[in-house]
């Protein structure tokens, strides 16, 4: 009796099992990796607008994002930040205060705020007190010039 070849994928049209099984399991690979990024992008984009929105004239830039390529070819947002100024105004510690302010609302704007996000508050918690300070320190002379008059 003749030994006849089974024909192989290319013979047939049609993958052998085992390659069907590789095939769809590094499909299945793909579709997660896909919907994991797409994800990731909505979530860094939420948190990076919600700084924005709430950064106003401390915010010195739109959202800037970090993109990692997916093996659908689609770039998707992986990180980002929005560049922040925390200026202490010379001379106006009231208008540092609320400059300070500001700044920390938009680094605890997000819903989950990430460490550099908390670093960023504290730094504008310090201007906040410095300011108050100063402002104290103001209203103390002026109220001593007043019962001096």
């Amino acid at each position: 009796m003749p030994i006849l070849p089974i024909p192989g994928p290319l013979e047939s049209g049609h993958p052998c099992p085992f390659c069907q099984r590789t095939e769809k399991t590094d499909q299945e690979k793909k579709l997660s990796l896909i919907s994991r990024l797409k994800k990731r992008d909505q979530e860094v984009r939420n948190h990076e607008r919600a700084h924005l929105q709430k950064a106003g004239a401390s915010a010195a830039g739109g959202p800037v994002f970090e993109f990692e390529e997916g093996p659908d070819g689609h770039s998707y947002a992986v990180s980002g930040h929005v560049p922040i100024s925390l200026p202490e105004i010379s001379g106006n510690p009231l208008a540092t205060l609320e400059m300070a302010k500001m700044v920390k609302a938009a680094a605890l704007a997000p819903d989950d705020p990430s460490s550099q996000d908390l670093k960023v508050a504290a730094q504008a918690e310090n201007v906040i007190r410095k300011a108050r300070a100063e402002l104290a320190k103001t209203s103390a002379l002026y109220s001593h010039i007043n019962i001096i008059a």
